[in-house]
């Protein structure tokens, strides 16, 4: 079963700085490869919500 993930106004705020952050400091192809990783993690809390997040955390 599949759950609904909503982030907080402050974590989308945060992600949204982090984001052009890692793109001004770093590049587009950086910050594109974080976000690849980071909806990939999503998915999986989404399908396995109990018990998963250290392991979806350390593929980050």
């Amino acid at each position: 079963m599949n759950r609904e993930i909503r982030l907080s106004l402050r974590a989308m705020k945060k992600l949204g700085n982090l984001l052009i952050f890692l793109e001004k400091e770093w590049s587009t192809k950086v910050k594109n490869d974080f976000l690849q990783k980071l909806d990939k993690s999503l998915k999986q809390i989404q399908k396995l919500p109990d018990g998963t997040l250290g392991l979806v955390i350390m593929n980050l």
